[in-house]
């Protein structure tokens, strides 16, 4: 059990306890695909007329609201994200249009560029100025894909995909939910599973290292970053195992 405080917090901004993600669609490894299989109603609840397969876009983006102080990221509610977000309906209200607004405008922005983005998160801070984007927009909180590859963390979760490492992270969340500290998920794995993540082969994190600096001068369409190849030349050091598709 959680509790957030209802009375007011006597600061100039407060972090908004909530993480807001967006979905154009469901790429493969996509967390909605599990829990669309474990609730096919679901579907209906994020507003979406029919059941997506994987690989599938969306006719129009879907939001879904997570916890962000929480050990674990839970899905919310509508009902339970406002109650724990300590902001007005109006607020509340402002804060899901203004991510649709900003995953829209990164959608265009990235698509005359070639780029796919498939889903993506925002945090936010509310304030005397109103409700303000809180969080960096990159690699590590959106979905995106370039000509079948994909350029965010998702290239490094396919590298332990399948892996022992993976395969325990279950029985260590498991065990530390049982032992009342869900956070100590990962001493529990090293300790008592004695088990850690592999290294990244070095090539490949010698490619990955350069990530933002290769995206960002894509993006801009200027080279800001120098020694950094171009998206192309970098999605060519990648191997074929690291692809969307």
């Amino acid at each position: 059990v959680y509790y957030y405080s209802r009375r007011p917090v006597d600061v100039r901004r407060r972090l908004v306890p909530l993480e807001v993600v967006f979905r154009f669609g469901m790429p493969p490894g996509s967390s909605l695909t599990r829990r669309l299989e474990e609730d096919p109603d679901y579907a209906r609840t994020l507003g979406l007329s029919g059941q997506p397969r994987e690989g599938e876009w969306f006719a129009h983006p879907v939001i879904e609201l997570f916890t962000k102080l929480e050990p674990k990221d839970r899905l919310l509610s509508l009902q339970e994200a406002l109650l724990i977000s300590c902001l007005t309906p109006e607020q509340f209200q402002d804060m899901i249009e203004l991510s649709y607004d900003t995953a829209l405008a990164l959608y265009d922005l990235l698509a005359a560029r070639g780029i796919e983005l498939w889903d993506g998160k925002f945090e936010f801070i509310s304030g005397e100025e109103g409700l303000m984007l809180a969080d960096s927009i990159g690699p590590d909180e959106l979905r995106l894909v370039y000509k079948g590859h994909n350029l965010s963390k998702e290239m490094i979760r396919q590298v332990y995909r399948g892996s022992r490492w993976e395969s325990s992270l279950k029985e260590a969340q498991a065990l530390a939910t049982e032992k009342g500290r869900p956070e100590q998920w990962r001493q529990i794995a090293r300790t008592l599973l004695k088990v850690e993540p592999e290294p990244l082969p070095a090539d490949f994190k010698s490619a990955i290292d350069k990530l933002y600096g290769v995206i960002a001068n894509h993006v801009i369409g200027k080279k800001v970053f120098d020694d950094h190849p171009t998206l192309d030349e970098f999605v060519k050091t990648i191997p074929g195992t690291h692809k969307g598709t």
